[in-house]
């Protein structure tokens, strides 16, 4: 009886024993899985640290530079930061890649350009037209008829009129010092074919150039969103040969200017310097040759975000370019307002080609957030309609002719639409079958 009692209590215990071991183990379990997760949570803690390191870096690496070489003078100091200049303009080379396609990923979306452009030529029927007149799928077609043509070096192809193949050749060479040109090539080739009737004009060039950088290369890519441009903004009207749209354009500058920035227009009108002078290329090459790379390509991605890749009205998208302008301009008007002489004139003309003034920083932000309540996009698009409307009286009433010759514009463009077509030797309907 005594050793049955026995027995049973070491039983007793020895389950005791198990229980206490299975609840140190659950605590243990608890525990570990605490660390892990306070490790994760330090793991991520850390790397946010690091990345705001090396943003403060990519903001204040001059400034660290500059303080170790003056406590820390000699050949090492120097070396490392040699070294560091060097990471320093890796990392900022990387971030804007980054950048720069996050960017284009956002105004392929905009423009409803599928990624590698092209897109599926058969669902052409059932895609909701993007914009009015020759539309993404004849743009579509365009690119695959041009692309699918091969010529000889120095020859023009049959499809491109031989004058604005010799333009395009020449401008090849100005635009970029790439060895392949024939991205480049394409895309303005294509514009022509799309365009027969208005052809090349100097300055696509420039724009072509930096949509193939935003598009790594991307040919395709790049004809489309120039294609959409087109349509959005109503290009056809300013690479025309009488360029109506730069016209309008340069006129409705000079009153903004007036309305928006007075100061800037006292000393343009001392120095008779009309927009002519100085605005045109901001204008053909769509703010590539008046703003810095970067910010370009937020005014452009900003344009296609308010239009929608849909051709409604161009002052829609012409509002954003005007505010990118007048935001710019306010932000240097007071160093401008400084040079003397024709200092002013001299630095417009040269406005896009070199750094910005000294103290003045460009960015969206700042261009958008400085902009007074009359400089936004909904504002200035009534403000460019009115402005359009008193141009166009204004014209009417100077030109007597022009006014007749706008009133019989359709009979004249059929009248010889038959001569520059032959002499363009372009044979290619886009038209027929995507409307």
């Amino acid at each position: 009886m005594g050793e049955h009692v026995k027995s049973q209590r070491a039983q007793m215990e020895l389950r005791l024993e198990r229980l206490k071991h299975r609840e140190a183990v659950k605590k243990c379990d608890a525990a570990a899985r605490a660390a892990v997760d306070a490790t994760a949570a330090a793991n991520e803690a850390l790397a946010a640290a690091a990345a705001a390191r090396r943003a403060a870096l990519l903001v204040n690496g001059g400034a660290l530079l500059r303080r170790i070489l003056a406590f820390a003078p000699g050949a090492g100091a120097h070396r490392v930061c040699r070294h560091w200049r060097a990471a320093l303009r890796a990392a900022r080379v990387l971030a804007s890649r980054r950048s720069e396609a996050a960017r284009w990923a956002r105004m392929r979306a905009h423009a409803g350009v599928a990624e590698g452009g092209g897109g599926d030529l058969a669902s052409c029927h059932g895609d909701a037209r993007r914009a009015s007149g020759a539309g993404l799928c004849a743009a579509r077609a365009v690119f695959a008829r041009v692309s699918s043509v091969r010529t000889p070096p120095g020859e023009a192809p049959g499809i491109v009129a031989a004058a604005d193949d010799d333009l395009i050749e020449l401008d090849l060479h100005r635009t970029s010092r790439a060895r392949n040109l024939r991205p480049l090539r394409r895309v303005l080739r294509a514009v022509c074919v799309l365009h027969a009737d208005v052809g090349y004009c100097q300055g696509l060039n420039v724009v072509a150039a930096a949509l193939l950088r935003r598009s790594a290369g991307d040919a395709a890519e790049s004809f489309e969103i120039l294609a959409c441009f087109y349509e959005v903004l109503d290009l056809r009207a300013v690479y025309a040969p009488a360029m109506p749209r730069l016209r309008l354009c340069l006129y409705q500058l000079e009153r903004l200017l007036a309305a928006h920035r007075p100061r800037l227009k006292r000393v343009l009108d001392g120095l008779d310097a009309a927009p002519e002078l100085y605005a045109t290329s901001w204008f053909v090459t769509l703010l590539v040759s008046f703003l810095p790379d970067a910010l370009c390509g937020d005014a452009w991605e900003r344009l296609l975000a308010s239009t929608g890749g849909r051709a409604a009205s161009p002052t829609i998208g012409w509002a954003v370019v005007f505010r990118f302008v007048l935001g710019a301009l306010g932000l240097a008007e007071e160093r401008l307002l400084g040079l003397e002489d024709d200092g002013a004139l001299r630095a417009l003309q040269a406005f896009g080609s070199g750094p910005p003034p000294e103290g003045v920083v460009y960015d969206a932000e700042s261009i958008l957030a400085a902009a007074a309540p009359a400089e936004k996009e909904r504002t200035l698009e009534a403000q460019l309609d009115a402005l359009q409307d008193a141009y166009d009286a204004q014209s009417a009433a100077a030109h007597p002719v022009r006014r007749a010759l706008d009133r019989h514009a359709p009979a004249l463009s059929s009248l010889f639409a038959r001569p520059r077509a032959a002499t363009r030797a372009v044979s290619l309907d886009v038209g027929s079958g995507f409307s």
